[in-house]
């Protein structure tokens, strides 16, 4: 069996919470961790300095492998949205399977439903490519007016990754990395999530950040709650300290999962 994982800046790293490596060479990868070329994004190029930048941190999917003593992939990308994460899961998944691997455990942390995905015309690439806009923030606010639509969307990329991998026969875990839904588990869409496939059969809470702000000493608390720089998050994103954690934790529930 291998692990596949996936997600945003919270399972690839992000600068300055990791230490960036560019420097990073073919020889210098080990065969029990990889992360898999152009991070399974059909749109972008492989390019082994930016894919790998983060290979040398302690991100929680490494210390996953690491605590399972299993082979895991990476997939993450930093800025992904929850429609990037589903279709690179799906284009990462085919390429285990058409490199012969049959036995794979899927493990998402899912992004902010705020991230949506636009197509912009790419000079440097001649063609248009997709970009990523926070509507709130970039003067699409009239996407807020009904936020259901929002929430339903944010379930329909969850349930169509649910769907493809139980057509595999793969099993897997998902998780919201740091934002809380309170909606869309009454969407229409929502109620066909399977939460026997969420930590802690809970779909609506941040899972991850949660985590962390039980972890934090009792004065970290209040700073982590207004996104200030502690031992647990810089600059809204987890410290190696808190990958460790996250991984370590994960190992057990994931043993626990599959007894």
């Amino acid at each position: 069996m291998v692990i596949l994982c996936n997600g945003d800046s919270w399972t690839q790293g992000d600068s300055p919470a990791q230490q960036v490596n560019w420097n990073v060479k073919e020889s210098e990868i080990f065969d029990d961790y990889q992360i898999l070329p152009s991070f399974s994004d059909p749109y972008v190029r492989h390019n082994l300095r930016a894919t790998h930048k983060f290979y040398n941190s302690p991100v929680w999917p490494k210390v996953l492998g690491n605590s399972l003593e299993i082979k895991t992939y990476n997939t993450g990308r930093l800025g992904r949205s929850n429609y990037d994460i589903a279709i690179s899961t799906v284009k990462a998944v085919n390429t285990l399977l058409n490199e012969g691997i049959k036995e794979i455990f899927v493990v998402i942390g899912w992004s902010s439903l705020l991230r949506k995905n636009i197509f912009c015309y790419n000079g440097k690439l001649d063609r248009p490519t997709p970009m990523q806009i926070r509507p709130l923030t970039e003067g699409f606010e009239h996407v807020y007016q009904d936020i259901l639509t929002l929430e339903d969307a944010f379930a329909n990329n969850i349930y169509l990754t649910q769907q493809y991998l139980t057509s595999k026969g793969i099993d897997f875990l998902f998780f919201n990395a740091f934002d809380t839904f309170t909606n869309y588990k009454n969407t229409q869409v929502g109620n066909t999530l399977d939460k026997t496939k969420w930590l802690n059969e809970d779909i609506t809470s941040s899972h991850f950040l949660d985590f962390l702000n039980q972890h934090s000493i009792e004065n970290d608390i209040e700073l982590v709650n207004n996104s200030q720089d502690t031992d647990y998050l810089i600059s809204n994103h987890p410290t190696d300290k808190s990958h460790k954690l996250w991984g370590s934790y994960l190992s057990q529930e994931i043993v626990n999962k599959v007894k």
